[in-house]
């Protein structure tokens, strides 16, 4: 790394292990849980694995809409974490869409009314007359249930199934890249990376 500046650079940290930097959150943060982006790692810390994956590119994963595109490559330089927050946004929207759809389709066919011709009431019923009544169309198709049931599995179920294959691969690139990165990495990037996460001047 041939710029002393960038190396001098002192900026917030995010990860607490060595797939990233040291997450620094402070007292109201910690106690409330509210979930938040990673904050960029320092800029020496970024250079230096722009630099490892152009010299190692066959260290990156097969290129995946979902699981690896361009996104990954850009959050795992800045933050030390492979993944893409557009494929999570997407898949999790999807599912809560989806759900949305099939409760507003089963209200709907649950609450739907068909008119069935039934026998007349009284002496007419005896001369074989007959009179119209509106039923439930459940009631008269009860083979909707479970179409409904499993549209509903496939329609919810796949995305958040999509979701959660996508962040095990996440996990297994992050740590496989994570790996390479501090095997290949110089000794100055090990100094500067523990002066910093240790906010040491």
């Amino acid at each position: 790394i041939s710029n002393s500046k960038e190396l001098n650079t002192k900026q917030p940290s995010s990860w607490l292990n060595c797939m990233g930097s040291p997450k620094k959150m402070n007292n109201s943060q910690a106690g409330s849980k509210i979930p938040m982006l990673p904050k960029s790692d320092p800029t020496y810390l970024v250079l230096s694995r722009v630099r490892y994956l152009l010299t190692n590119p066959k260290e990156l994963p097969p290129h995946h809409i979902l699981f690896s595109n361009s996104e990954c490559i850009a959050v795992f330089c800045k933050t030390g974490r492979w993944s893409t927050l557009q494929a999570s946004i997407l898949l999790y929207s999807s599912a809560a869409g989806n759900f949305k759809t099939v409760i507003l389709s089963s209200a709907g066919i649950a609450g739907a009314t068909t008119t069935v011709t039934v026998p007349a009431t009284g002496i007419a019923g005896w001369f074989g007359m007959t009179t119209t009544a509106s039923v439930s169309l459940i009631s008269v198709q009860p083979w909707l249930i479970p179409v409904l049931a499993g549209y509903g599995l496939i329609a919810v179920g796949t995305p958040i199934i999509l979701a959660l294959r996508a962040k095990d691969k996440w996990e297994r690139a992050t740590k496989h890249l994570t790996d390479g990165y501090w095997a290949a990495a110089e000794s100055d990037v090990y100094v500067e990376a523990i002066k910093s996460w240790s906010n040491l001047e």
